[in-house]
């Protein structure tokens, strides 16, 4: 009897898991194809080099297994100092209604323990552990097949000192990422940033 009883809780939780594991759109596992690569800014540079550096951007999914949303690792680096980044990031991307995603940023302490091993970070960190930057959140709709928005007011402040608050646009297509992020002081004045328009991704084969 005991083992029927096991076999019935067994099955059911199975179940259970089968279903969680699809709850996630078909529309949020392409923005999270969309994010994953490496991506490089080497094409721009070349076009325009007083504003734009050769930069290198990789994304890479991690605990692929939860089912509350698509977490992803991300580097930003110069080219030629990738096992140096100057921005390690942890993305939770989440459909909070259909077509509506947000994208919430954590930081991660001591970074640099973590700079392209992402099996590393996923295997020594828990979301719990992160910290969250309140206000930096990013929020997607899909027009057509790119997906396109940004920061939606002035709370994400600057961590930096030249700036008060940053505000970033973001869009996604298949192999481009365009990521335009900017400072402000507190009269809204540009401090940091591109002037002319964000940094273009290209990806990577």
């Amino acid at each position: 009897m005991k083992k029927i009883l096991f076999h019935i809780c067994l099955f059911f939780h199975l179940s259970t898991f089968a279903q969680e594991t699809t709850t996630l759109s078909s529309e949020l596992k392409k923005l999270g194809q969309y994010f994953t690569g490496t991506f490089s800014s080497e094409q721009q540079s070349r076009t325009d080099s007083v504003n734009y550096y050769n930069m290198r951007l990789a994304i890479t999914p991690i605990w692929t297994l939860r089912t509350d949303g698509i977490w992803l690792y991300l580097e930003q680096a110069t080219h030629g100092f990738e096992n140096k980044p100057y921005r390690q990031r942890i993305y939770h991307v989440t459909e909070n209604e259909p077509g509506i995603f947000e994208c919430a940023i954590f930081t991660i302490d001591e970074p640099l323990r973590f700079a392209q091993k992402p099996l590393d970070c996923e295997r020594a960190l828990t979301p719990d552990s992160l910290n969250q930057r309140f206000g930096c959140s990013l929020f997607l709709k899909k027009k057509g097949d790119i997906f396109t928005g940004g920061t939606t007011n002035k709370a994400c402040s600057s961590e930096r000192k030249s700036a008060k608050y940053t505000t970033t646009q973001l869009s996604l297509s298949p192999n481009e990422i365009n990521m335009w992020e900017r400072g402000y002081t507190e009269k809204g004045v540009q401090v940091l940033g591109p002037e002319k328009g964000g940094y273009v991704f290209v990806r990577k084969p």
